[in-house]
Parts: C-alpha cells; sequence; structure tokens
C-alpha cells in the first residue's frame, strides 16, 4: 500500500501492559520509520481501577516524546453490566463487547478522518461495524504467530468439533502448529457455554475482515507458522511478522552514587548469571497486572526448584505472607532486555495477557 502524506492512522488499544506497550512500540515504529505520517492512539481504562505506576510512567513518556496524538476515552464503566465480584473471564468477556462499542462511537463523533485503522486483535469485532467507512483495516497481535493460528483455526475448531474441546480423544490440530492435547488447549476455549468463549470466536472471525494482520514475531523464531499463515492454509489474510518489538529501557539520566542505586542492588543477578553455563537459566514473567497470593507462589517457585532448571522471575508482591519465602530475593524490578541479552537464558514462560 502507497503511502502518501494525507495518511492518518487510527491505533486502537486495549487495556492491559502486555496490550498497550507492543502498541505503542508499533506507534513509534510507524512514525519514526515514516511508513506513517500522522497517527492517533486511543486507550481507554476500567472506571473505579486506579492505572499501575508502570502503565502510568509508559503514557507519560509517550507524551514526552510527542511523536503521536494520545486519546485517554473515559473510562469504561461496567458496573451496570457485570457483577462486581464476578469471574475473571466474565469480567473479560464484557470488555470484549464493550470496547469495540466505545471506540466506534468515538470515530464517529470526533472529526479525524482516518485513511487507516489499526486495532488490537482482542478488539476485531469492531471491524464489522467500520466497513462502512471503505478504508484499509489492520489488526495487531502483540503476542506471537502460534497464538495467531490457534485464534484464526478457532472458528474451523468451533464448526469441526462438537461438545468440549477438553472432551476429545485425539490431539487437536493446527496448521503449522505442534498438535494440543485436548486439556492444555487455550483456557478461553475450555467452556464453549461461557460467554467469553462466544466473544472470543466473534473477535476471530471478525480478524478474517482485515486487510492485513500484524503480529509481533520473525521468521527466525516461528518458521513453519508464519509459513503456515503465509500459505492460505488457516487464513486468506495476509500476515506481517514486525518483530521483535521491545520497548527498550529509557537511560537514567545520571548514575546515583548512592550505594543503594538501580544497578548495585541488581548487580548480584548479573553476577550469578554470569556464572551459568550457556542456555542453562529459564527466564518466568507473571506479567504486570497479576499478583499471586503468596502460597500459590511458593508452589510454583517448589514446581520450577524440583524441575531442576535455575531461574530468573519476575513476580509482583503480593498483600499477605505466609510460611517460608526463602525462594524471594530483595530488590526491584530489573530491566528485563539486560536480561534476556545473557546466551545462557534458553527459555522463557511469561503470562498472556488477554
Amino acid at each position: 500500500m502507497a503511502i502518501s502524506s494525507t495518511h492518518h492512522a487510527l491505533l486502537l488499544s486495549s487495556p492491559g501492559m502486555g496490550h498497550i506497550i507492543p502498541a505503542l512500540e508499533l506507534a513509534k515504529r510507524l512514525v519514526t520509520h515514516q511508513i506513517i505520517p500522522k497517527l492517533t492512539f486511543f486507550y481507554t481504562s476500567i472506571k473505579n481501577s486506579t492505572p499501575s505506576k508502570a502503565e502510568t510512567l509508559v503514557f507519560q513518556s509517550a507524551i514526552k516524546e510527542n511523536l503521536f496524538d494520545l486519546i485517554h476515552l473515559p473510562p469504561l464503566d461496567l458496573s451496570n453490566k457485570v457483577d462486581p465480584h464476578a469471574s475473571i473471564n466474565s469480567k473479560i468477556a464484557i470488555l470484549m463487547h464493550e470496547l469495540p462499542l466505545l471506540f466506534v462511537s468515538t470515530i464517529s463523533t470526533i472529526n479525524l478522518n482516518p485513511t487507516i485503522i489499526i486495532t488490537d486483535f482482542m478488539l476485531c469485532q469492531i471491524l464489522p461495524l467500520v466497513l462502512n467507512l471503505n478504508i484499509p483495516m489492520f489488526a495487531f497481535v502483540p503476542s506471537n504467530a502460534w497464538f495467531l493460528a490457534l485464534c484464526l483455526h478457532t472458528p474451523t475448531l468451533d464448526k469441526q468439533i462438537q461438545g468440549e474441546y477438553v472432551n476429545e480423544i485425539n490431539p487437536i490440530s493446527i496448521p503449522g502448529c505442534k498438535s494440543i492435547h485436548p486439556h492444555d488447549i487455550f483456557h478461553v476455549l475450555k467452556d464453549r457455554t461461557h460467554r467469553l468463549y462466544r466473544e472470543f470466536v466473534g473477535v476471530c472471525e471478525g480478524a478474517a475482515l482485515a486487510n492485513g494482520i500484524i503480529v509481533n514475531t520473525f521468521h527466525e523464531l516461528e518458521p513453519k507458522t508464519l509459513e503456515a499463515l503465509g500459505s492460505g492454509q488457516i487464513t486468506k489474510v495476509p500476515v506481517y511478522p514486525v518483530g521483535p518489538i521491545v520497548r527498550e529501557p529509557s537511560p537514567s539520566p545520571s548514575p546515583s552514587p548512592s550505594p543503594s542505586s538501580d544497578e548495585g542492588n541488581r548487580s548480584e543477578i548479573v553476577e550469578w548469571l554470569n556464572k551459568q553455563e550457556e542456555e542453562s537459566v529459564v527466564y518466568v514473567s507473571l506479567g504486570s497486572g497479576y499478583s499471586m497470593p503468596c502460597e500459590e507462589i511458593k508452589e510454583m517457585a517448589l514446581g520450577l526448584e524440583l524441575s531442576g532448571n535455575k531461574f530468573v522471575w519476575s513476580v509482583r508482591p503480593t498483600v499477605t505472607k505466609a510460611g517460608h519465602d526463602h525462594y524471594f530475593t530483595a530488590g526491584e524490578w530489573y530491566k528485563v532486555t539486560k536480561l534476556l541479552i545473557f546466551s545462557n537464558m534458553f527459555g522463557s514462560w511469561l503470562s498472556i495477557n488477554m
């Protein structure tokens, strides 16, 4: 697609740091590489929810860079749509339904005259609602090609398989991916009677209307899956791997002379990593939006220890403590990009944000 100086893209992000950070980084690249001359970034939050410190800092940084416009829509009020004590799956289902409606309402009332729409994949139910604009529409997947393949193949599975996926006898096949044991299927697909399942299928069906799908991966990492996606085995929509999209840490203005400085506190991690053999350490991250109970963290730590794998992990502090805490070390967040460059890192276990 030829890009002219009059192009104006709208980029719509889902809530959650696992969506917001990759979307912001994609926006930066589109503008700085002069692929899109003008871009407006839309995001929202949930009413009565408090943004994390990390989220606040990320948006402050984007505003300071001033590469594109950011519009924070009024917080989405879910109080009359879902019980406050409802499960997280029920809340996600409502979000997947309500957010596209909020963005469509905004687009129709603000005179921005977009020529391109780029939406987070989980908001793909917006695509049927904006077909009347007659402009190119792209979906952005901040996750990997394997997850994208599962999503795009879900409508086919929905038609082919009767009953619950977890009750299947044989492994579930997805082109370009290893077969999945029914009990290991993506949690959203485990209960076909739940609203979240129906909304997810709607998202995956909506993606078929996109002019292209942008995914945060690269050929060397997932060659077979990307080949399947590009050959028409799963979808006719063009898929563009643009990864890795990683947020580089901002350089500190000046090192602190204090012995408790950022680097000083974390030098122990680096020293320990330097002593490990190549490809012998697993990096474990539970994401930025979830805090596990202390007992669950200790149970996971015990499992990792019993596996025999050395690991470095990133977990949010819990509200309560119980039992022994010898798995925990004092300190704060160490920049992930500084950890993953070590050659002794051979794998990662990361949370998936929906």
